[in-house]
């Protein structure tokens, strides 16, 4: 294969895409310089140079395997989100610097002004508060806690279990390699407390 590219196949096996993934970039125009066709009409793929119209002409997850173009477009999103969400924070974070009490009781309008922005911030908190609550995106820390000790304690449970399915399992073991097994373990535990 010497001085011949790759076929539409090996290329797409290379990039880690779909074989039509490929061919409609061929057919879109996105891979031109890259591309020739043999004797028999078939394509032939200059990898390097296919690789730098691809980054140049597609758009980041295109051509990617449903599953991998999916998750990358739920992350693009999640990313968009949270740069929103943070954007949204700061402008009120520099609105409430604006308004923020003075000292001086001089001040009595502004310092209306003021207490009804502050109110109005809470307010607004509250109610973005209630509705992540209800959309299922907060939870209470309570809910958490729990949630946690639950899977500590089955985790330890599963943990512990382990030298007694051993034995069931592997029959020749001595009381004393169990007693090794669960010390082990008890090591291990210990070791993962004493990290937290």
């Amino acid at each position: 294969m010497a001085g011949r590219g790759l076929s539409v196949s090996d290329y797409a096996k290379k990039r880690g895409i779909s074989r039509q993934a490929v061919l409609k970039a061929i057919n879109d125009g996105r891979l031109k310089k890259s591309i020739k066709k043999d004797e028999k009409n078939r394509y032939e793929i200059n990898a390097r140079l296919a690789d730098k119209e691809w980054s140049k002409n597609t758009a980041e997850g295109v051509g990617a395997p449903s599953h991998i173009e999916s998750k990358a477009s739920k992350k693009a999103d999640q990313g968009k989100k949270v740069e929103r969400q943070e954007r949204q924070q700061t402008e009120k974070e520099d609105k409430l610097q604006d308004t923020e009490p003075d000292s001086d009781a001089n001040s009595c309008p502004r310092g209306f002004n003021q207490s009804r922005a502050w109110n109005e911030y809470y307010k607004s908190e509250k109610a973005r508060i209630e509705y992540e609550k209800s959309a299922g995106l907060l939870v209470r820390v309570e809910e958490v806690e729990q949630l946690w000790a639950r899977i500590i304690s089955e985790t330890k449970n599963k943990i512990m279990a382990i030298p007694s399915k051993a034995k069931s399992r592997i029959p020749r073991l001595t009381i004393e390699e169990i007693e090794i097994l669960e010390a082990l373990q008890r090591e291990a535990l210990d070791e993962l407390i004493d990290g937290m």
